[in-house]
């Protein structure tokens, strides 16, 4: 074997590695794989589940990692073609992690993914509307109190700017 000669660890068929770099769709997975960086193994793995009787096409590959890569960019999706739900890069990591190790086969689009991630956008919503709920709850408690401003750190943050302001205008002088 050459030293040119690459395997496909997939199918074991036998390929030049220059042919390989000069296909467009190649170049441009591993350009996505090195743009995914740490994640890329993951969104790999998950477009693997689309292999129905043989192994996916690079272009076809390449549209799913595409897809996958647009998801992870805006962090929003469509449920079931009625809202927009916003989840957490995280959180769509989880989701995408999940789908893998189910070990479901034979997927066709991402709307089981899109399903598993409504779930994880759901326990997103919740933990943030139990975390605005308790600063609330901080926020009456202070008020309660007494305790009048808007920002606890409001009226030091306000003497150290006069402060800094006095000795600028001291060294004007």
């Amino acid at each position: 074997m050459s030293s040119r000669l690459t395997r496909c660890p997939k199918c074991g068929a036998t390929y030049d590695y220059m042919e390989m770099i000069r296909d467009g769709d190649v170049r441009a997975l591993l350009e996505a794989s090195h743009r995914l960086g740490s994640d890329s193994r993951l969104v790999f793995e998950y477009t693997d589940l689309f292999e129905v009787s043989r192994p996916l096409s690079h272009k076809k590959r390449l549209r799913l990692v595409k897809e996958i890569e647009e998801l992870l960019e805006v962090c929003r999706f469509r449920d079931g073609g009625r809202t927009h739900r916003n989840i957490s890069r995280a959180g769509i990591l989880a989701g995408i992690k999940e789908v893998c190790n189910r070990d479901v086969r034979e997927l066709k689009n991402h709307n089981y993914l899109y399903k598993v991630l409504k779930s994880v956008a759901e326990t997103e919503e919740k933990e943030a509307l139990i975390k605005a709920d308790k600063a609330h709850r901080r926020k009456e408690k202070r008020l309660r109190r007494g305790d009048r401003r808007d920002d606890p750190g409001q009226e030091r943050r306000w003497k150290e700017g006069a402060e800094q302001a006095h000795k600028i205008l001291e060294d004007l002088e």
